[in-house]
């Protein structure tokens, strides 16, 4: 039986070398001659190991589509001066050193990675969305957009809008003094004019009254100056110019008007100066003062108007 098993395996062993010797070479990869079979290699799809957070906010190559960003929530509601409505809708864009910021009024702020890092994607994510004013001095001074994409261990991105006077709009600085941390400067017409970032006169009547109230109640010493600031601050909570604190990791203790990042990452605090109000008749002595005053304001006011709404250029004349 052994014999017959072995002659067996002997006979197969010969037929098999003679298949392949009539075999030459192939032209469609089944051999390659010389008892040599080619064998076809399919490469393994890669895989990321990017969290789904991270991957979201990736950029494809140059000649594609860029992927599309979630902000994490939505916009607030527009609030504050009537002035500022115009900047619905626009956006300015600022390229610094390897990004490309865009700032998009009442929207959100977005960061773009322009030039390609070895062994990473470009980045390209939402550096905050509109939430609300920031309030010095009794004047709108900028604005927090927060609850940006996500920053590991710093929490959500947030960033800093502040106002400075300029004859166009323009996006003209944008800093991170922390990591996941950023400031922008933003020059505005708007903002050249101080009378015209009051809070006061953005106010309705009773929202006025109930100032007029604190004011009184401060001048005659029944509030401490901490209880004024805590009380303007409520109030202007109430009519949605500031947002509540509600979202904090940890409670604070309330020392003014203070711009706090709500997302509970770096608190950027701006206390305001316990000053009078500004534009209340408790600081003129005489009508005449008051009279002096309120024609600075309305001349200032049609400054604004003209640059915020320039006159239309006349034809060319023949």
């Amino acid at each position: 039986m052994a014999s017959l098993r072995a002659a067996y395996l002997c006979l197969l062993i010969h037929i098999l070398k003679i298949g392949l010797s009539k075999s030459g070479p192939s032209s469609n990869g089944g051999s390659l001659g010389n008892g040599v079979i080619k064998m076809r290699i399919i490469a393994e799809p890669l895989t990321s190991n990017l969290s789904p957070g991270a991957a979201a906010h990736q950029t494809e190559d140059d000649d594609e589509e860029p992927l599309a960003l979630s902000p994490r929530t939505p916009p607030a509601e527009f609030t504050g001066p009537e002035h500022f409505r115009s900047l619905i809708g626009t956006c300015f864009t600022l390229q610094k050193a390897n990004f490309q910021y865009k700032l998009c009024p009442f929207q959100n702020i977005t960061q773009k990675e322009t030039v390609y890092s070895l062994g990473r994607s470009k980045f390209h994510g939402i550096l905050g969305v509109w939430h609300d004013w920031i309030v010095q001095d009794f004047r709108f001074s900028g604005w927090k957009m927060l609850h940006g994409d996500d920053c590991g261990k710093k929490g959500p991105r947030s960033t800093k809008v502040i106002f400075e006077c300029g004859n166009t709009a323009v996006l003209s600085d944008a800093t991170e003094p922390e990591q996941c941390r950023y400031e922008v400067t933003l020059k505005l017409p708007q903002a050249c004019f101080p009378d015209s970032l009051l809070v006061y006169p953005t106010l309705t009547a009773e929202s006025q009254r109930e100032w007029d109230y604190l004011e009184g109640e401060r001048e005659n010493g029944e509030l401490t100056t901490q209880g004024y600031d805590k009380r303007l601050k409520e109030l202007l909570t109430s009519v949605g110019l500031l947002k509540k604190e509600a979202d904090l990791e940890s409670a604070t203790k309330d020392n003014g008007l203070r711009d706090v990042a709500d997302d509970g990452a770096e608190r950027h605090y701006a206390e305001v100066p316990s000053t009078r109000k500004p534009g209340l008749a408790l600081q003129f002595a005489r009508l005449d003062q008051c009279q002096e005053a309120y024609g600075n304001v309305v001349e200032q006011l049609h400054q604004l108007e003209a640059n915020c709404h320039p006159p239309p250029a006349s034809p060319d004349t023949p």
